[in-house]
């Protein structure tokens, strides 16, 4: 017999239901009528005593402060929508609303501080765009200013014309060799860390304040759970291994190279400033002075202190907060230092960079009071576009800066931890094993080929330290320095070279005089070299000295 889906109904009531019928009218104000008969006399007894509940007074909505009573709001005879709608009016007020400043989204930001009178670089280039867009004409700028303002348009993308909306370009093609860790890139295959087991650069585990970076074997790995997201790693690091994202400071480097190009003449001061930072600081600063929010300004180095004075800024200031950690801000000192150091060899004023931190107790404090913007020898701003790398940057800039120098120095020496200059090898223990060339990151170490010799190109050393550390001979130590003159940056010269030691059989070069020496003296108290034949074998070479183990008989 079929039956009705009627009849698979279940007499449980839901939850729905239970709350309906507490907000119904109870039984004594209904008419009587035939009803089933519950099997539990419990179950009508609970029934019972809330049918016979007498109506909660609760307090308007509207009325409801920090004390007010909530408890008539629990009733059962309350309604759904009134018991929600007084919980979330209750849970609004601001007792319940204290934010304990560890989120990162927790500030009101439906309202902004007012700038005042202070005109920042991005607002300079808005406004420029917006009045090319009302003369329809391009400001007039030189030709490679405009394909730079060009490649920003493209990359913020354009609006759409019905919706407003910015349509940004998609990236067809995904970036290779690249990893992704919270607001950092890493790129594994340009790291010095290490390299056959033996540790080289290690300059961004020591600055990480949060201890987020490790070593894995000849990489580094970041822990993004523990991660500060400061950007110190990417400051110090000599290679583009590690890069910020920095959002809106992607363009900064352009920015600033076209707010110097519209003042060639006045050679403005710039000032890069964290962008947490109280606007009210900068209302004093000189007029004129070019100012550039910095998201990550922890993440900026000497790569956007030296661009900027190439391009003409007669100062770079670098102003940090004071919720910056001493450690952090030690660490930025020193990587200045390098930079300072480098202008002194170019007998240019150190003052033209200077990294102040703010003093909350003193927010009353003038600009001027801080930072010291004296009179520097006048420079015209560079036209040069920005390198595709870090290190590509900083020569140009260097270079710029050395042709428009006063003096005429070839080179300056650098502290230690700088990441340029040599590496000297000592030619008495240096037996040309090529441990060091097999180990060097950045290529800079190569061989001579056929000819028993280390070449050196200094422009791409990074004072890693692996080719000290895989010297067997401990020959090699590190030099900082900075050289000025491209050519002998850029060249290859030789380290170290030694006549080729031939085979005593075949007369082929297969080695060093200086290594097959080395190896004699190894061995000249093994038992298995102390006839004139076992000593022979070892100035052979490998073909002609399997052939003579054979054809001798040899019964070791």
């Amino acid at each position: 017999m079929t039956q009705t889906s009627e009849n698979f109904k279940s007499p449980v009531k839901t939850d729905r239901q239970d709350q309906d019928l507490h907000l119904k009218p109870s039984k004594a104000d209904q008419p009587e009528r035939d009803q089933p008969q519950s099997d539990d006399p419990l179950a009508d007894a609970r029934c019972h005593d809330i049918d016979t509940i007498p109506p909660t007074p609760v307090s308007p909505i509207d009325s409801l402060a920090e004390d007010s009573d909530m408890k008539g709001f629990m009733s059962p005879n309350i309604s759904e929508n009134l018991r929600r709608s007084a919980l979330r009016k209750f849970f609004h007020l601001p007792k319940f609303n204290r934010r304990d400043g560890l989120d990162d989204y927790d500030e009101d930001f439906q309202s902004f501080q007012d700038l005042g009178n202070i005109l920042t670089s991005d607002m300079h280039y808005h406004l420029a765009r917006l009045a090319e867009q009302k003369t329809g004409s391009r400001i007039d700028r030189d030709p490679l200013a405009n394909r730079q303002s060009e490649a920003i348009e493209k990359s913020a993308g354009t609006p759409d014309s019905k919706s407003g909306h910015i349509s940004h370009p998609k990236i067809t093609e995904p970036i290779q060799d690249m990893e992704k860790v919270g607001d950092l890139f890493l790129q594994p295959d340009l790291c010095a860390h290490g390299a056959r087991g033996l540790t080289g650069c290690t300059r961004c585990l020591d600055v990480c304040p949060a201890g987020a970076i490790s070593s894995a074997g000849s990489v580094i790995q970041i822990d993004p759970k523990i991660c500060h997201q400061k950007g110190l790693c990417a400051a110090v690091c000599p290679t583009d291994a590690l890069t910020p994202l920095m959002h809106k400071d992607i363009d900064l480097l352009t920015a600033v190279r076209l707010s110097l190009a519209d003042n060639p003449d006045s050679n403005p001061a710039v000032i890069f400033y964290d962008a947490n930072l109280d606007s009210a600081r900068l209302q004093t600063v000189p007029e004129g002075t070019l100012c550039f929010p910095v998201n990550s300004i922890a993440a900026i180095g000497m790569e956007f202190w030296l661009a900027a004075l190439a391009y003409g800024a007669s100062h770079v200031v670098v102003l940090l907060g004071d919720d910056i950690l001493p450690a952090a801000f030690d660490i930025l000192q020193t990587q200045m230092s390098y930079a300072t150091k480098i202008l002194e060899g170019l007998q240019l004023e150190k003052e033209r960079l200077q990294m102040i931190r703010t003093d909350h107790r003193h927010p009353e404090a003038p600009f001027t009071d801080l930072v010291s913007l004296a009179p520097v020898h006048p420079t015209r701003p560079a036209r040069f576009a920005p390198g595709d790398t870090k290190r590509t940057l900083i020569f140009q800039s260097i270079d710029y800066l050395y042709e428009q120098a006063p003096g005429d120095r070839s080179l300056t020496a650098l502290a230690k931890g700088a990441p340029f200059g040599e590496i000297i090898i000592d030619p008495n223990t240096c037996t040309l094993c090529m441990a060091c060339v097999a180990v060097c990151p950045a290529k800079a170490l190569c061989d001579g080929g056929e000819i028993p010799q280390i070449r050196f190109l200094e422009g791409q050393c990074l004072q890693c330290g692996l080719c000290s550390s895989a010297c067997p001979e401990n020959a090699i130590r590190l030099s900082p320095r900075m050289v000025f003159e491209i050519r002998a940056r850029s060249s290859l010269r030789i380290l170290h070279e030694t006549e080729p030691f031939c085979c005593v059989v075949c007369g082929r070069p297969f080695a060093t005089k200086a290594m097959v020496d080395k190896i004699v003296e190894k061995l000249s108290g093994h038992w298995m070299y102390q006839d004139d034949a076992e000593k022979k074998r070892l100035c052979m070479c490998g073909d002609c000295r399997a052939k003579n183990f054979f054809e001798t008989g040899a019964d070791r």
